[in-house]
C-alpha cells in the first residue's frame, strides 16, 4: 500500500479512484469529488483539505440560510403589520416584490451525529494475559518460537507486519481458536474476551431480523434498550425489522460488531474491524474504541484507525515481535530512526547483535515501559493531592494536610528516582 502511495504521488497521468482509506487518499490524490444526493462538488486538495473545506462551506451555508430566514420573517411581519395602512402601501408592495424575487436557500442537511456506546467492562486485574514461552507451528511451518508477552489493562495494541508473519495466528491464540504447540497463555482472573473477525459476519442468521439478532442474546433488555443500542450502530426506526440477508457488507459488519459487544469484555480482539465500512462509519467506530476502557488488540490495514485508537504497536516478523510504545505514526518514525542508526553503524552492527541478545533488549524495553507507566500513575496521584490541598474545607484539618504533604514528598522523591533510572537506561 505504501509503495502504491509513493507510485501514485509521482504518477503524471490522470486517475479516478474510490477508497475508504483516509491516509491513502491524503497521500495519493489532489482532488476530491463529493457525490451527495444527486449533486457533485469538486474540492481541489487531498482528503484532509476536503474535510476542513467542506466543514467551512457547511458553516457558511448554514449562516447564510439562517440570515435569510431571519430576513424573511422580519419582512413578513412588516407586511402583515402594515398591509391595511394606506400610508405604508408603497413600502408593503416593495417588501412583497422583494420576497417574490428572493432566491430561497435550502436548509443545510447535516449528517446526524451518531455515537456507538460500547458497554464498559468492570475494572479487571492489571495483567490481562501473559504468554510464557509460547511456540506455534503448523506442520513444518514454524510461526512462533519461545514467544513471551505480557498484555496489561488499558493497552490498545495494533499488530503490524507482512502478510503471513503471524498476526492472525497471535490473535487466534489469544481467542483460543488456536492452541499453542508448547508454552502457556495465562489470562488474569475474571477476564472476559471477545474476538471479532470475518467469522462473526458469516455466523449471522440471514433469516433473522436486525432486532432479533440482538434480542436473542441481550438477556432481558427491553425493546427500548435494544432499539437505542441498535440506533447507536446506525440501525434506525423501522430498519430494525429488516432481515439480515438484505443488508450490505458494511451493515452486516456493524451488526456483527453490535452483537459481539452486547456483553462487556475486558479484552477485545479485532481482525480488520473497519473492512466494508465507509469513512463516516469508521470515524464513529474509532471514537467508540478510543473511549473504551478495556484492552484492545487489533489487526488493521487502516492506518488512520491505528493512529486514532492504539497506544502500542507490536511489529510481528520472522524473528518474533518488537513493541513500540506509541501509535502507528510513532512506530513508523521510530523504525525510521532505527534504520538510520543501523546505516551509520553498519560496520559494528554484528558485534552489537552478539552483545545484546533479543531477550536482553526485550527486558530493557519492558523495564522502560513499566517505569513510564509508574511515572504516569504518580503524575495523576500528585494532581489529586494538589486538588485536595486546595480544598477550602481542609483549612483547619492540620493532620490531614500533613498526611497529604508527606504523601506528596514521598511521591515526588519516587518520581525523581524513576526519572534518573529512565535516563540511565538510555534510548
Amino acid at each position: 500500500l505504501i509503495w502504491m502511495e509513493n507510485f501514485l504521488s509521482k504518477w503524471r497521468g490522470g486517475l479516478i479512484m474510490i477508497s475508504h482509506d483516509r491516509k491513502f487518499l491524503d497521500k495519493s490524490i489532489n482532488n476530491i469529488l463529493e457525490l451527495d444526493r444527486g449533486q457533485a462538488i469538486l474540492y481541489s486538495g487531498n482528503y484532509s483539505f476536503y474535510i476542513n473545506k467542506r466543514e467551512e462551506l457547511l458553516q457558511q451555508a448554514e449562516k447564510s440560510y439562517n440570515n435569510q430566514q431571519k430576513t424573511i420573517a422580519q419582512t413578513e411581519r412588516f407586511i402583515e403589520r402594515f398591509r391595511s395602512k394606506n400610508t405604508k402601501a408603497k413600502q408593503v408592495q416593495s417588501r412583497i416584490k422583494q420576497l417574490d424575487k428572493m432566491e430561497i436557500l435550502q436548509a443545510v442537511k447535516t449528517t446526524k451525529n451518531f455515537s456507538i456506546q460500547i458497554p464498559q467492562p468492570e475494572r479487571g486485574p492489571l495483567k490481562v494475559v501473559d504468554l510464557k514461552s509460547v511456540s506455534k507451528s503448523f506442520g513444518k511451518n514454524i510461526v512462533y518460537t519461545n514467544l513471551n508477552l505480557i498484555i496489561e489493562r488499558g493497552e490498545k495494541i495494533g499488530l503490524v507486519g507482512e502478510n503471513g508473519a503471524g498476526k492472525s495466528t497471535l490473535l487466534k491464540l489469544l481467542a483460543k481458536v488456536e492452541i499453542p504447540t508448547s508454552g502457556e497463555i495465562i489470562f488474569g482472573p475474571r477476564i472476559k474476551v471477545h474476538y471479532f473477525g470475518q467469522h462473526q459476519v458469516e455466523s449471522l442468521d440471514l433469516e433473522a431480523t436486525i432486532y432479533d439478532t440482538i434480542f436473542s442474546i441481550s438477556g432481558g433488555w427491553t425493546e427500548t434498550q435494544i432499539r437505542s443500542y441498535l440506533g447507536s450502530f446506525f440501525f434506525q426506526a423501522d430498519m430494525v425489522k429488516n432481515k439480515v440477508k438484505v443488508l450490505s457488507g458494511g451493515e452486516k459488519s456493524r451488526l456483527a460488531l453490535a452483537r459481539l459487544l452486547v456483553e462487556p469484555a475486558n479484552l477485545i480482539l479485532l481482525d480488520e474491524p473497519t473492512n466494508h465500512l465507509d469513512i463516516h462509519s469508521r470515524d464513529i467506530i474509532e471514537a467508540a474504541f478510543k473511549k473504551y476502557s478495556g484492552t484492545i488488540i487489533c489487526i488493521s490495514h487502516d492506518r488512520h484507525f491505528l493512529n486514532a485508537v492504539t497506544n502500542t504497536i507490536i511489529e510481528v516478523d520472522k524473528n518474533g515481535i518488537k513493541s513500540f510504545s506509541g501509535n502507528y505514526d510513532y512506530y513508523l518514525w521510530k523504525r525510521g530512526e532505527n534504520n538510520k542508526s543501523g546505516e551509520k553503524e553498519e560496520g559494528s552492527s554484528k558485534t552489537k547483535k552478539n552483545k545484546n541478545s533479543y531477550k536482553e533488549l526485550k527486558s530493557l524495553r519492558n523495564k522502560k515501559r513499566k517505569i513510564e507507566k509508574r511515572m504516569a500513575v504518580i503524575d495523576n496521584e500528585l494532581n489529586e493531592i494538589t486538588m485536595e490541598q486546595n480544598n477550602n474545607n481542609l483549612g483547619s484539618d492540620f493532620e490531614k494536610l500533613q498526611l497529604l504533604q508527606d504523601s506528596q514528598n514521598k511521591m515526588e522523591s519516587e518520581y525523581l528516582e524513576l526519572m534518573e533510572e529512565l535516563d540511565g537506561l538510555g534510548d
